[in-house]
């Protein structure tokens, strides 16, 4: 028996409300992959970059953040159940891989688009 099916299903509220709460998750990571970008193209070293990256995760409101960072490309996932788990999971994970060499000059409202 699978957790899922043993779970009872949400309702249109629920279902908003986690909807709204993956939006709020997706423009925070939006804003932290542009403070990276800004970063890197400012000259700061890659590690540097990861930890305030991490930092800024931690301090939205995630539970664990990972990132990983080149100097060509910016991968960051957010965990947190305030942005979306749904109940009796561990926690929600949101994954942006944003920023790359190709869109640095274009800025960041061609990459979302």
């Amino acid at each position: 028996m699978d957790i899922q099916s043993s779970l009872p299903s949400p309702g249109p509220e629920q279902h908003l409300a986690r909807l709204e709460a993956e939006e709020q998750a997706n423009e925070r990571l939006y804003k932290v992959l542009d403070i990276g970008q800004a970063m890197l193209q400012s000259g700061a070293e890659v590690s540097r970059v990861e930890d305030s990256l991490r930092r800024i995760c931690l301090a939205y409101g995630a539970e664990r953040a990972d990132v990983f960072t080149i100097t060509s490309n910016i991968m960051v996932t957010m965990y947190s159940r305030q942005y979306g788990a749904p109940a009796g999971s561990p926690a929600s994970s949101t994954t942006c891989t944003g920023w790359s060499c190709s869109t640095c000059c274009a800025g960041a409202s061609a990459r979302r688009a």
